[in-house]
């Protein structure tokens, strides 16, 4: 097996990862039947990518871009007398990297930034209401 498929069938299985994380719960059992050992039946890539875009979690980009290296990863996962070139394997490794930081690192800097637009919209305290407990009380009037 040539080192560009067994990238890519390595990739494939990281969109595979990265799509069951963020849509399957985490909680949940495998499905079993009646007699039979429990089985979890896995969501599979081309399943997973479409659902991310449904669900609003990839843009219109990163889905045009996975259907295309999809493709590609679909090629390799089956055993026959193929070759990738160097190119189509970085531009899967290149598009892995991209959708894994969309999704987790772009997507928790954009909650941490909204998070603080929220603090800064919050009212103020008053002095009073600051150092209540500290400043003396004035002396009363009478």
């Amino acid at each position: 097996m040539g080192a560009n498929i067994a990238a890519c069938m390595m990739l494939g299985r990281a969109l595979e990862a990265l799509c069951r994380d963020l849509l399957e719960p985490k909680d949940s059992k495998p499905e079993a039947s009646p007699g039979e050992p429990s089985r979890k039946k896995y969501l599979m890539l081309g399943e997973g990518i479409r659902q991310l875009h449904d669900r609003k979690i990839i843009d219109e980009r990163l889905y045009e871009w996975s259907q295309s290296l999809h493709a590609i990863r679909n090629l390799v996962a089956h055993p026959e007398d193929i070759t990738v070139s160097r190119e189509d394997a970085e531009d899967l490794q290149v598009f892995v990297n991209a959708i894994t930081e969309y999704v987790y690192d772009l997507t928790d800097r954009h909650e941490e930034f909204k998070e603080r637009q929220a603090e800064k919209k919050k009212p103020r305290k008053s002095l009073a209401e600051m150092f209540g407990g500290i400043l003396p009380t004035p002396p009363e009037r009478g």
